[in-house]
Formats: C-alpha cells, structure tokens, sequence
C-alpha cells in the first residue's frame, strides 16, 4: 500500500510537470480555476493521455474518441464510461488540498465507483488522474465549444 502511495504522488508531480503551455494561449485562459462544479460544468472532449510504457513520461494523443460531460446538478454522461453521477471533494491527508472526483453508477451497489484527482483545471482544460492507477497515468481534456 505504501508503495502504491508514493507512485501516485510520483504521478501527480509528472503531470504538472509534464504539461506544457500554449505560447498562443491568452494568460487568462491558463490560469487555474477553483475546483467546484460551477467550474467543471459542460463538454469536455479527452486530447492526450500521460504514458511512460518502459521509457520517458510523456503525453500521447488519444486514439479513440472520448467525451465527458459534467451537469450543474450531479449528472455525469461519457461516452466510454459507466458512470451517471458525480461528486467533488476536497481531501486531506496524503493529498491534502487536492480535489476528489467520484464517478458512480445510481443503479449500482455502493463500492463500484470511480476515483480520479483533479490535477489541473483552467477555463479550457481538464487534467484527471486515477485513483486507482499505480503507473503514470493521467487524461488530458479540453472543454468543447
């Protein structure tokens, strides 16, 4: 367990680490937002995803077409994912101040949720990592206009 700890803290590093800036990009627009669900709301569409498969962490564009899309009262729609409901919570202890979002199923018996930590979140972009993932992983989104 412990060892599973220090891989995720070791993920969450590299993703901000990892993320590059747009020198295009108006400062505003990467400025980071508070993680709420007035913030979170709308179509995000998955852009790259964080790999490091026997080399060097880095981002991978997406292969498949991955949308998700959160309402302003709970509702959680994906097009690869189960998922119908979500939740935000600040947490504390070993990720204290980061953000907690949890994917569940409202036909599903409690247990049979998803985790992921919100590592960034801009006006336009999203960056989720699993909570249940003990390699580098991480998804990255940008908002759907």
């Amino acid at each position: 367990m412990k060892n599973a700890v220090l891989y995720m803290a070791a993920a969450v590093m590299l993703i901000f680490v990892a993320c590059k800036k747009d020198k295009n990009a108006h400062p505003e627009d990467n400025a980071p937002q508070p993680k709420n669900i007035a913030n979170l709301q709308g179509e995000w569409k998955a852009v790259s995803f964080l790999t490091g498969n026997g080399g060097p962490v880095r981002w991978e564009p997406v292969t498949e077409q991955n949308h998700i899309a959160f309402s302003f009262n709970g509702l959680f729609t994906s097009t690869n994912m189960i998922f119908d409901t979500y939740d935000l919570e600040m947490v504390s202890g070993t990720w204290s101040g980061d953000t907690v979002l949890t994917l569940s199923k409202a036909a599903q018996p409690q247990g049979q949720n998803g985790f992921f930590i919100i590592n960034r979140l801009t006006k336009d972009t999203l960056v989720l990592s699993n909570g249940y993932c003990l390699d580098f992983c991480g998804t990255k989104y940008t908002r759907v206009k």
